[in-house]
């Protein structure tokens, strides 16, 4: 019984790290903005399966704070894990 326990732990284990393995995180990304006349840089989150997918998603739009950037929610919160849990995009311009 104990082995059954532990091999099951195992796989949730193998299992969870998959998900998270499939899920992207893109920083620094740029585009040419027409309005403000700059290139302006984002990070977005996509959810793992998102390539393969015909399903749509939720999308979050996180602004940062004055003396902030886009890269500031991935690199000092936990979004990342958030936005996998709840199977949301996340837009971080």
């Amino acid at each position: 019984m104990k082995n059954k326990i532990i091999l099951f732990l195992v796989l949730c284990f193998c299992f969870n790290l998959a998900g998270f393995a499939q899920s992207t995180v893109h920083e620094s990304v740029k585009f040419q903005s027409k309005k403000l006349g700059k290139e302006v840089s984002y990070s977005i989150y996509l959810p793992d399966g998102y390539n393969s997918s015909e399903r749509y998603y939720p999308v979050l739009y996180l602004l940062h704070g004055t003396y902030g950037d886009y890269s500031d929610w991935c690199h000092l919160t936990s979004i990342e894990k958030y936005a996998q849990n709840h199977k949301i995009m996340v837009v971080m311009p």
